[in-house]
C-alpha cells in the first residue's frame, strides 16, 4: 500500500519498538510529541547521505536579481547616497552588505543601511553613470564575500546539499545562506529536501524507518541497546537503497578530480 502521510513512517517506527501508533505528527500525545521532535532531523539526515534520484534536481545559481523598479540616485558618487527606487523592493534584515551594480555603465554601490523598503544608503565605489536607472539596467547581488571569493550565489529554498558542478566554473564552497564562488552563476545539481512521502521509493522508506526507530529506539524503550541494534540495521538498509537507487539510468562517468568537482554543502 502506498505511503500517503509521515504518520506511517513513523508508526512503523514505533511499531517496531513494540509500540502503539499515534493518529499523527500533531496528536497531543506524549509518544506523538516526542516522536515529532525527530522526524524531520531524521529525513533530513537520510536524504543527505546519497543523492538520491528522486530528490536531485537542477539549478542556475545567480549572485544578483535583476529587479523591475528603476533607481533615482542623490549623486552619482559619495557615501550615504540616497537611492529611492520606484516600488517596494528593500529588506532591512536582509539587504545590508548588498551591491547595487549598473549593466549599461560602471556604477558600483554597497547598501549601508535601508531606510524605508523603497530607499537606502549607498556607498559609491565606482561613480554611476547618471542619476536615474532604468529598470533592468542594474541589477542586485549579493554581499561579496571578505576574501577567498568573488560572488555569493542563492540557492533555492529546498537546498538540502550540493552535489555536482556541472560545468566545471572553478571552485566553490557552501557557506551560511550561500554558494560562494568566482563566477557570477552556476549549474549545479543538488539534493532537494522532499517532505511528500509519496515521492519517497520503497527502499529509502526502509532506510528512513531503520534510521527513525534508532533515533527513537532508547527514548521509546529506555534499554540504549535497541540504539545499536537499530543502527546496524539502518546500515544495512543504507546501503541497499543507495545500490538500487543507483541501478537507475547510465552511469556517469567521472574522467578526472579536476574536471568535475564534488562539493557539499548544508541549509
Amino acid at each position: 500500500m502506498p505511503l500517503t502521510s509521515s504518520t506511517q513512517i513513523v508508526n512503523q517506527a514505533l511499531r517496531h519498538l513494540g509500540d502503539e501508533s499515534v493518529l499523527g505528527l500533531d496528536d497531543t500525545t506524549r509518544r506523538a510529541e516526542f516522536v515529532e521532535q525527530y522526524y524531520p532531523t531524521a529525513l533530513d539526515y537520510v536524504l543527505g547521505e546519497h543523492p538520491w534520484n528522486f530528490a536531485m534536481k537542477r539549478a542556475t545559481l545567480l549572485a544578483y536579481t535583476t529587479p523591475s523598479q528603476s533607481l533615482t540616485l542623490a549623486s552619482t558618487s559619495g557615501d550615504a547616497v540616497v537611492v529611492d527606487a520606484t516600488g517596494v523592493i528593500f529588506d532591512a534584515d536582509t539587504d545590508i552588505g548588498k551591491v547595487i551594480k549598473e549593466t549599461e555603465g560602471s556604477g558600483v554601490g554597497t547598501i549601508v543601511n535601508v531606510n524605508l523598503d523603497t530607499q537606502v544608503l549607498v556607498d559609491i565605489t565606482a561613480d554611476f553613470s547618471a542619476t536615474g536607472i532604468a529598470a533592468g539596467a542594474w541589477r542586485l547581488y549579493n554581499p561579496t564575500p571578505t576574501y577567498g571569493f568573488t560572488y555569493s550565489l542563492s540557492v533555492p529554498g529546498d537546498w538540502l546539499r550540493g552535489w555536482r558542478d556541472d560545468h566545471q566554473s572553478g571552485p566553490w564552497q557552501k557557506e551560511g545562506d550561500y554558494v560562494v564562488s568566482n563566477t557570477e552563476s552556476m549549474n549545479i545539481r543538488y539534493i532537494s529536501r522532499v517532505e511528500d512521502v509519496e515521492k519517497f521509493p520503497a527502499q529509502f522508506v526502509r532506510a528512513l524507518v531503520a534510521y527513525l526507530t534508532a533515533s527513537i529506539a532508547e527514548g521509546i524503550t529506555g534499554q540504549g541497546s535497541k540504539y545499536q541494534q537499530w543502527m546496524q540495521t539502518y546500515q544495512m538498509e543504507i546501503k541497499n537503497a543507495r545500490t538500487r537507487d543507483g541501478q537507475e539510468g547510465t552511469p556517469e562517468r567521472v574522467r578526472s578530480d579536476t574536471l568535475i568537482r564534488v562539493r557539499w554543502g548544508g541549509a
